[in-house]
């Protein structure tokens, strides 16, 4: 990989006699490699919701993380996982107007933002609490400890069987129902690793406060079956009506948008 485009060092060696024997030669080769290090550097990595992340983009882009991966490990305790492996956590600047807080990639690598992992370590320079972000590790974790990465889990079974047996590539009506198919699937997931958070009510109540947090300045959301999420309105609600079960209230308060949020005392899940 050569992210700086440096000129090879094959070209250079096989012209280093002329270096020495020309010094214009040798000047000029100076000067391509300063102009290839201050002008072809990498663009700056930032994360929208259509930016593809794979292991290279990772190594470029994103910033490894001890004290959040450990953070996630105690998390996965606190929601009850049994023996929780591991996780690897990267940082990853994002534009302004993406929505993507997080993402998991497989069963033990989770991406976050970094105003997520300032707000983690409780730096006063970001306008999340450490609360929202705990709350948004928990719905990660979720989705790895649900298996959601496997393609056989059991939410996308219609989706698997209707491309094993009835898809036809060539036939848009196929097509779009298999679109549609895919993007419940999704929805669906994202609802069960939302619900997952509610084994422990005080990061459940972090991500509640998040996504209301999201919700503001915002026109009011219109779903789409092309949404890979359900809509803020919908999320917040089950969440709180969840939660509400949990602990016996029905006059549920969730305290928003203060650093210095009151949240329910974290329950044994």
């Amino acid at each position: 990989m050569n992210p700086l485009n440096f000129p090879s060092f094959s070209v250079i060696s096989e012209n280093a006699n002329r270096f020495f024997e020309d010094p214009k030669v040798s000047v000029f080769a100076l000067t391509v490699l300063f102009a290839s290090f201050v002008f072809k550097r990498p663009k700056p990595c930032l994360i929208t919701s259509s930016t593809i992340i794979d292991e290279k983009k990772m190594k470029e882009c994103g910033e490894v993380l001890s004290q959040p991966t450990i953070h996630a490990r105690e998390i996965a305790k606190l929601l009850g996982v049994a023996n929780p492996h591991e996780f690897t956590v990267y940082a990853f600047p994002k534009k302004s107007d993406s929505s993507m807080l997080a993402m998991m990639m497989g069963s033990s690598i989770i991406m976050i933002t970094s105003q997520q992992e300032k707000a983690l370590r409780s730096d006063p320079d970001t306008r999340f609490t450490r609360e929202e972000a705990e709350g948004v590790l928990a719905h990660e974790i979720g989705h790895a400890t649900l298996g959601h990465h496997h393609a056989d889990h059991p939410l996308k079974a219609s989706y698997n069987f209707f491309y094993d047996h009835e898809y036809d590539f060539n036939d848009p009506a196929s097509s779009k129902k298999l679109d549609t198919l895919h993007y419940a699937s999704l929805r669906a997931q994202e609802r069960e690793a939302d619900l997952f958070t509610i084994r422990n009510s005080q990061l459940a109540q972090g991500l509640i406060n998040r996504l209301k947090r999201e919700q503001i300045g915002k026109p009011p959301e219109i779903s789409s079956p092309m949404d890979s999420h359900p809509t803020i309105t919908e999320r917040v609600a089950y969440l709180i009506e969840a939660l509400s079960q949990q602990t016996g209230r029905d006059d549920l308060v969730v305290h928003c948008f203060s650093n210095h949020s009151q949240t329910m005392p974290r329950t044994a899940p």
